[in-house]
């Protein structure tokens, strides 16, 4: 897990945006908080793909 310990209120996730809570994810402002919209738009992006990998789903997401 990466450590936001110095961001006080924060979530702490792993690069898979997974946190210590089997099946629970987390992204966005609650773990970086809060960035550039360019930042945050890959961060969906990434959630999404680690979601979809943990549920087992098998689809193609265009990542830019």
């Amino acid at each position: 897990m990466k450590s936001n310990s110095k961001f006080k209120g924060k979530i702490s996730t792993d690069n898979n945006s997974s946190t210590n809570i089997t099946g629970v994810f987390a992204g966005g402002d609650a773990v970086n908080g809060g960035k550039e919209v360019v930042d945050a738009v890959q961060a969906g992006k990434d959630g999404a793909a680690s979601i979809l990998s943990y549920l087992g789903i098998k689809i193609k997401i265009k990542m830019t």
